[in-house]
């Protein structure tokens, strides 16, 4: 994935949330702040797996990511 791949889906998401709190027709936004953060754990742990070919124990990646 290219680095401006990765970019415009960030751009997406904020227009998406932007659009959530500004529309009367989309209440909510698409998903809930917990699930947003679990999939980019989630993603941050797959590229750190692919790095060191490793397998990452999800609930240590967590304790580790609420320390920073």
């Amino acid at each position: 994935m290219k680095a401006r791949e990765y970019d415009q889906g960030d751009f997406e998401l904020v227009e998406a949330f932007i659009k959530s709190l500004i529309s009367k027709e989309m209440a909510e936004p698409l998903t809930n702040a917990k699930a947003s953060l679990e999939s980019h754990l989630m993603a941050f742990a797959a590229h750190k797996s692919r790095l060191n070919n490793s397998i990452i124990d999800m609930k240590k990646f967590r304790k580790q990511a609420e320390i920073l």
